[in-house]
């Protein structure tokens, strides 16, 4: 599977992640152990969107090193992302 991954760095627990695309895609959000295991196809957990919007905002539910990764599931192309983080409010 082609996808794109954005290395997020630790992140505190309840900091919001804003996720901007410019089409439809999958997007996964991920800690370091579960984005390895993906990445070897292993089994994982994630947090899974099927994200329709140009924008989707998440409140991390716990400090870890976190990985967004977005895919098109098996569609053509490519996919134009940028990630931001925010202080909970």
């Amino acid at each position: 599977m082609k996808y794109w991954f954005h290395d997020i760095g630790n992140v505190e627990q309840g900091k919001i992640l804003e996720i901007a695309l410019d089409r439809t895609a999958n997007v996964r959000i991920m800690d370091e152990l579960n984005y390895e295991n993906f990445k070897n196809r292993q089994s994982y957990s994630a947090i899974i969107y099927y994200v329709t919007s140009p924008q989707l905002r998440v409140k991390l539910p716990r400090t870890a090193h976190w990985y967004v990764v977005i895919d098109l599931e098996g569609q053509s192309g490519s996919v134009a992302s940028t990630v931001k983080l925010f202080k909970s409010t």
